[in-house]
């Protein structure tokens, strides 16, 4: 049976973007975080365990970003992948800053 026109209801909050952008914001502060504890702990000699910790990171995001793509979960999947390319853009700067 069809709606009248003038019951339609209020459009709903847009959940996807929200988990999407929550999924990225954690891999940053993750990626931050370790960036900035080993700096600390270990200085310039940091860039191997960085190194070592973002090939990590990069792996496990896709592994979850493919589960949940086979899952149907779109919007987490598209959080994953968004964080690979978050954390190489990321990882790429703070390792040339600990190289060079």
């Amino acid at each position: 049976m069809e709606e009248p026109l003038d019951q339609l209801e209020p459009p709903q909050p847009d959940e996807d973007r929200a988990i999407t952008g929550r999924i990225v914001f954690w891999n940053f502060g993750i990626i931050l975080g370790y960036s900035i504890l080993s700096w600390f702990v270990l200085g310039y000699e940091s860039a191997n365990f960085d190194f070592i910790l973002i090939i990590c990171q990069v792996v496990i995001n896709f592994l979850l970003g493919v589960i949940a793509m086979i899952r149907g979960n779109v919007p987490w999947a598209l959080g994953y992948l968004f964080s690979i390319l978050l954390i190489v853009l990321t990882g790429f700067i703070v390792l040339f800053d600990k190289v060079g």
